[in-house]
């Protein structure tokens, strides 16, 4: 019997490298780098325009950063020679010779990350990280939603937020001081680093001294991921079902539902402080303008119920800054200072639209308006409501 030949296999291995050009830069190094980049671009530009609006936007492209970090961080180990760590790995004395080396133009060349590159990338890392870390904490305190809802109040909510700007902001200037030092590479050594990201090729450079080889581990580095996005996954969703701190099983009233939602909606009893009940229950006689008594009997009712459940007992972002209302007009909600500022982009005719029916016709648009969250998630306008 006749052997058969054996079909050639495909070629697999990588194209080849022209004259006078090193492979760097794999595909895992610089598959992170754009999906970061834009990632990083879509955050930032959604929090400095409108970040209510697209807040949902906002931590999706958080979380894809963390996510593409995370990958990072286990390339650094599972990847090829110069996506390694242990290849950009200097002690605080070589970045100090790097940095003196460049104010004096004499500095060495390298095949992967010289000292004040490497040092700029580590911290890169550590600000994005921080930056997503606080990020989740502030929603967790102020929105009660996501895996630190149950865990965080809404102080700590607010030092995390202040954290998160710091470190967004600082991570934006790490961006700008990381551009200037390539933008500094490339007018010096004539050194095509943006294409280098992009080819992952770099022109060589005599006397460089290359890394210690090192073979790419991807399906080490698939089963790492995996099981670290699993994990964390997991975790994630148990955290995330955990009852809110701060925040009350609902207490429905048929009563104050009745009475109060025979007229307009009956808005949640944790927008507005027990003094402020108080002082709408002793005035129903002139409420805004208008009779609304209710049946003596009720009026006991009403107070403990609304006692029991006004903001004064609730730690969510609504109840801590819609009970600040202005002193001229104590008594709405809608003239505080936050849903003033909340609203602003909103033009008149859309809360004069018959779909919404008013400012205090919060569940038009606020699906959690009746347990009093008011989360960006939940935020639905009506169709009719900006023609």
């Amino acid at each position: 019997m006749t052997a058969q030949p054996v079909p050639a296999q495909p070629q697999t291995s990588p194209p080849p490298v022209a004259a006078g050009e090193t492979r760097v830069w794999d595909l895992g190094v610089r598959g992170f780098h754009w999906l970061t980049v834009a990632s990083f671009l879509v955050a930032s530009a959604t929090a400095l325009t409108d970040p209510t609006r697209f807040f949902l936007v906002h931590v999706l492209s958080g979380t894809f950063v963390l996510v593409f970090v995370a990958f990072r961080a286990i390339w650094g180990f599972t990847g090829s020679s110069y996506a390694r760590f242990s290849s950009f790995w200097f002690t605080p004395a070589q970045i100090v010779d790097r940095l003196r080396e460049t104010l004096a133009g004499r500095e060495r060349r390298y095949v992967g990350h010289n000292p004040l590159g490497a040092t700029m990338i580590y911290a890169l890392l550590a600000a994005l990280v921080a930056t997503v870390a606080t990020g989740y904490v502030a929603m967790g305190g102020f929105l009660k939603a996501g895996p630190f809802k149950a865990l965080v109040t809404f102080d700590t909510a607010a030092l995390a937020r202040g954290a998160h700007s710091l470190f967004a902001y600082g991570a934006m200037f790490l961006v700008g001081f990381h551009l200037a030092g390539v933008a500094l590479e490339v007018l010096r050594h004539r050194e095509p680093l943006v294409r280098a990201m992009v080819t992952g090729r770099k022109t060589s450079a005599p006397n460089a001294r290359p890394a210690r080889p090192a073979k790419a581990r991807p399906a080490l580095a698939a089963v790492l991921f995996a099981v670290l996005l699993g994990g964390a996954s997991w975790a994630t969703a148990a955290l995330s079902a955990l009852p809110a701190y701060g925040v009350p099983p609902p207490a429905t009233d048929k009563i104050y539902v009745d009475e109060c939602g025979a007229c307009h909606f009956a808005m949640p009893p944790s927008i507005a402080s027990t003094k402020t009940w108080d002082a709408i229950l002793s005035g129903l006689g002139h409420h805004f303008g208008e009779d609304a008594s209710v049946d003596p009997s009720h009026v006991a009712h009403l107070k403990a119920y609304l006692d029991a459940n006004s903001a004064d007992h609730f730690d969510t972002l609504a109840a801590h800054a819609l009970s600040r209302t202005d002193p001229s007009d104590p008594l709405r909600p809608t003239s505080s200072r936050f849903w003033r500022f909340r609203h602003d982009g909103l033009p008149k005719s859309v809360f004069d639209a018959k779909a919404v029916g008013g400012r205090t016709s919060c569940n038009a648009c606020h699906k959690d308006a009746v347990d009093g969250i008011f989360s960006p998630f939940a935020i639905d306008i009506p169709e009719g409501a900006f023609q």
